[in-house]
């Protein structure tokens, strides 16, 4: 029978336990979701004080660094239209998600949406869907939450801006 999986890794909920019953999931992850097969998507969750694509503080696909304790296990896909950032136990400071819409040699145009699962018992809330757009060779950034995982609190940010990739 099919089993309940609240971490959405794939492993149900009976297989997520140390042996003694005790749930061993992360302490909170961040899950991106998209519907348009063409649309290219990066999804970025970056410590207070940091900045994307930095490999110090930012969590994300290209981050192959994973001696990062504060983003272990990090960027987890578990499928073509979504994208995860898992942390099992991140410090307690304020951390940016950051949605990047990339665009190619045409206009980028699609839109996405961000769950935030934390806490014990688990939290989960949403944010969007919203329209990302990019010209040419540039990335739609959208700039969602911030959260602190002590507390599982989350301060909206809705801010739009663009990253000039051709340099």
């Amino acid at each position: 029978p099919e089993q309940a999986d609240a971490d959405d890794d794939g492993t149900g909920d009976a297989c997520d336990t140390d042996g003694q019953g005790n749930l061993q999931r992360p302490t909170l992850w961040v899950k991106l979701i998209w519907g348009e097969r063409d649309a290219h998507f990066n999804l970025h969750v970056i410590r207070e004080g940091g900045a994307a694509y930095s490999r110090t503080s930012d969590c994300w696909q290209n981050d192959d660094d994973r001696s990062q304790a504060w983003c272990n296990p990090g960027y987890w896909s578990n499928g073509p239209l979504s994208e995860q950032v898992r942390m099992y136990s991140p410090p307690d400071e304020e951390y940016t998600v950051v949605v990047e819409g990339l665009a190619g040699a045409g206009d980028f145009e699609a839109s996405a949406r961000v769950e935030f699962n934390c806490g014990d018992p688990l939290q989960t809330q949403s944010f969007g869907p919203f329209q990302i757009s990019a010209a040419p060779f540039t990335s739609g950034l959208q700039t969602v939450f911030t959260f602190r995982p002590g507390n599982c609190a989350v301060t909206p940010v809705n801010e739009s801006s663009e990253l000039d990739r051709k340099s």
